[in-house]
């Protein structure tokens, strides 16, 4: 039995806290035998596995709705968190409750100090990742599972799933992933599991070998959203967007809410992993896809938050991400005067993004915010001159009603951001 107990909140975030100086430990050594002192939840969970440079969580977001709509009570786990670890593990819009991830935690207690005692402390996103199967294999009819870097080594990756999902190659998290597409495919591919169908979404010509090696490695069916999505109609509107595809042998009419041409591929991947749910006995209608698409919304995501003055957020925290903002401006904005304000971590390619950003905007500005890897305002200006420094709390509050502003950057910052808006309001907001 272990010597600790966590009867509190308060003791969790302190016990987690201690645990953060760990970082990113690579091996899922420790995260199995934490997973086996509880049953092996993972073992049990029917899920959907999701990994991607960009993209994830507005897939997690499409395929929830579906499922929901479709009557099923529906878990996730997805990362980096909205404002406490605890909204990181949900079932339905509910996150785990306080008494119920104490519960699970002190369970694991035991299991943690024999780690720490062999020097191999586990940290503190494989303890959450166990705490979230326990949770959602006793609670949901299935669970979306996102990876939160990589996927080879991510914590998430002993799940068995019932399909994977990888949704864009990207140049992001180097350090860790390698500096090429190649290196980086191989660690998304690495969610593959053997006999279990593989949906994969546009990604670099390059790396297309890796997948196909893997796949056949594994012998898992291997979906390329490229060769099963037809695009017939994709009509932007003034805040939703009009889309007609068709996706294997679904030809669907919806109106989606989250905003972005690049968002209809994110859409058709959920469709295709529901495609696959079917051949598992998932009862998921033509009906259910359409309007759970049409019903999905994830904020910070192209997200209109004011009027007067104009502000709109979007959490595009890398280069690619950035690419793809800068043209779902180009596509619905045509004034002369937006602004952007941006703050981002120092380990992403400031320079690169800065320039994506000049070819878009007259105005740039930037910022920095409360965060140990945010990047500080001297550190972005450095990276490119021409931009502004500003305070971005007095920033907000100074905007006139006629301004138009677009934030954008890490998530962390852009969740700042709103939640703060929420609170304050510059102007008028109606």
């Amino acid at each position: 039995m272990s010597n600790k107990s966590i009867q509190s909140m308060e003791e969790a975030h302190d016990f987690f806290q201690q645990r953060r100086q760990l970082g990113i430990k690579p091996g899922l050594q420790r995260v199995e035998k934490l997973a086996r002192a509880v049953g092996n939840p993972e073992q049990l969970l029917n899920a959907v596995h999701i990994a991607g440079t960009n993209g994830k969580g507005s897939t997690v977001v499409f395929l929830k709705s579906i499922l929901e709509q479709a009557g099923y009570r529906v878990g996730s786990f997805t990362s980096p968190p909205k404002e406490t670890f605890l909204d990181m593990i949900e079932v339905g819009d509910q996150s785990i409750t306080d008494t119920d991830f104490i519960d699970i935690l002190q369970r694991l207690l035991p299991s943690i100090e024999q780690l720490d005692q062999q020097q191999d402390p586990p940290s503190e996103f494989e303890i959450l990742t166990v705490i979230a199967f326990v949770h959602l294999q006793a609670s949901a009819d299935i669970a979306i599972i996102e990876v939160a870097m990589g996927g080879r080594e991510d914590t998430t990756n002993i799940l068995t799933p019932l399909v994977s999902v990888v949704t864009t190659i990207g140049l992001d998290h180097q350090r860790f992933l390698g500096d090429t597409y190649q290196a980086i495919a191989y660690h998304k591919a690495g969610i593959i599991k053997k006999d279990t169908p593989v949906i994969v979404g546009r990604v670099p010509a390059c790396t297309i070998e890796t997948f196909i090696t893997e796949a056949e490695r594994q012998t898992a069916p291997l979906i390329w959203l490229e060769q099963q999505l037809s695009v017939d109609q994709y009509v932007p509107l003034d805040r939703i967007d009009q889309v007609q595809l068709t996706m294997g042998s679904d030809r669907l009419t919806f109106t989606k809410q989250i905003v972005g041409e690049h968002q209809v591929d994110n859409a058709a991947l959920a469709v295709a992993a529901c495609q696959q749910l079917k051949e598992h006995g998932f009862t998921i209608g033509k009906a259910h896809m359409e309007i759970g698409l049409s019903n999905a919304f994830i904020s910070g995501r192209f997200e209109q938050v004011m009027s007067h003055p104009l502000i709109i957020l979007d959490s595009a925290h890398n280069h690619e991400s950035i690419q793809a903002f800068c043209r779902t401006v180009s596509q619905r904005d045509n004034s002369k005067s937006p602004k952007v304000l941006f703050a981002v971590f120092k380990d992403k390619p400031i320079a690169a993004m800065m320039t994506c950003l000049a070819r878009q905007f007259d105005e740039i500005l930037c910022t920095t915010f409360d965060h140990p890897r945010a990047a500080k305002t001297e550190e972005i200006a450095l990276s490119f001159p021409k931009v502004q420094t500003v305070d971005w709390k007095p920033f907000l509050l100074s905007l006139a009603p006629m301004d138009r502003l677009y934030v954008t950057g890490s998530v962390e910052f852009v969740t700042q951001v709103r939640k703060y808006l929420l609170n304050h309001s510059p102007a008028k907001n109606d």
